[in-house]
């Protein structure tokens, strides 16, 4: 089984909504790049051109000779596109955490961490020796619970994914924000996978549950709903210089690659002048998931366009992953974290997908479920 064990299968692009596996050519409703910007004409040409002109190295550390021009324009983008003040790019989403904790480590005795909550913060908090206690996955019971037994919840810092990867699970971020609020604690929320995806305009899971970006700590990637690669953090200047200052792992760390930063620049351009393709994901999800469920397949009703399916035998397994193939349709097996015991099918649509895509991959799962 693909993903079962070690490494998940080997794979080729063939343009943005085909693999190659095996030798077969197959439909692929799988990953991240949820706009399949890394197939954009404008992405592309972003990234040939920078390479003609720049280069491939960043050329050393932003605190000397790697701050380079368009990396200072990724972030004035990035900043206009989630409409805070300003943004820090940084080497990799993983990273992302890391660093901000880094800085932030005085101000806090304590994380109160998701149950299930992804390893690039659980790894930042133990990094920087901050303890860690841990609230039951998506429960904002446990999560009040877990601060008032806290000794000062005002130096709490309450960590969680916004969406999180394996099966599309929404934090309920509204609720976590009142208990955390009440009690004067701090809210970090790693929206990796909200990032052009979640809230009316793609600023990521805060904006679809009205809150602000003022009052939290946000960190995310650009390799998801971006396609490109690399880790931002939301801030203000006050925060980002903080950061210059304090983190040792961002003074520490090259740049990505000026091509792939100049990639970057493009799709947050290219997303901030086609919002509607926030709305089409949205939207394609709704209907996938609707008609999934009108078939009997259970799937969350919601706009996030994560699809987990799942089969507690080994042998219905089995039988998908070889239907899927005879499809056409790349099986997406996987048992990441956060899957269900045993392992699920992770599918995805994409705002590059068509209604006729959609329609196919709908009759598709119909046909087995029916079968």
């Amino acid at each position: 089984m693909p993903g079962v064990h070690g490494m998940g299968p080997t794979l080729t692009f063939d343009g943005p909504l085909h693999v190659v596996w095996n030798g077969k050519r197959l439909r692929y409703f799988a990953g991240t790049d949820y706009h399949r910007l890394a197939f954009e004409p404008e992405v592309q040409h972003a990234v040939q051109l920078a390479l003609q002109q720049q280069g491939l190295s960043s050329g050393g550390s932003r605190l000397t000779t790697g701050n380079n021009a368009t990396l200072v324009q990724l972030e004035t983008l990035l900043a206009r596109f989630f409409g805070v003040e300003d943004a820090l790019v940084v080497g990799s989403g993983y990273l992302a955490n890391l660093i901000l904790l880094q800085t932030l480590r005085p101000d806090f005795d304590v994380i109160i961490a998701d149950e299930q909550a992804h390893a690039s913060l659980l790894d930042a908090a133990r990094a920087v020796q901050l303890p860690v206690s841990f609230f039951k996955h998506r429960d904002v019971e446990s999560l009040q619970h877990t601060l008032n037994h806290i000794a000062n919840p005002r130096r709490a810092l309450v960590v969680t994914d916004g969406i999180f990867a394996a099966r599309g699970e929404v934090a309920p971020l509204g609720d976590y924000w009142k208990a955390i609020a009440a009690v004067g604690a701090s809210l970090l929320v790693d929206d990796a996978h909200g990032m052009a995806i979640a809230g009316e305009r793609g600023r990521g899971t805060w904006e679809t549950f009205g809150l602000s970006a003022e009052n939290l700590y946000i960190t995310g990637t650009l390799s998801k709903g971006f396609g490109v690669f690399g880790g931002v953090i939301l801030a203000t200047h006050a925060l980002k210089q903080r950061i210059v200052e304090q983190s040792a792992a961002f003074v520490g760390h090259t740049p990505m690659p000026v091509p792939v930063i100049a990639g970057a620049a493009a799709a947050v351009q290219f997303l901030t002048e086609h919002r509607e393709r926030v709305q089409r994901v949205q939207q394609a999800a709704r209907w996938v998931k609707q008609h999934l469920a009108d078939v009997g397949y259970t799937v969350p009703q919601d706009a996030i366009p994560i699809i987990s399916i799942a089969f507690p035998e080994a042998e219905r397994v089995r039988q998908f992953r070889d239907y899927l193939l005879d499809a056409g349709v790349f099986p997406p097996f996987n048992q990441y974290p956060g899957a269900p015991a045993g392992g699920h099918f992770r599918f995805v649509v994409t705002s590059r997908h068509t209604e006729d895509d959609m329609h196919q991959f709908v009759e598709i799962l119909k046909r087995f479920r029916n079968a």
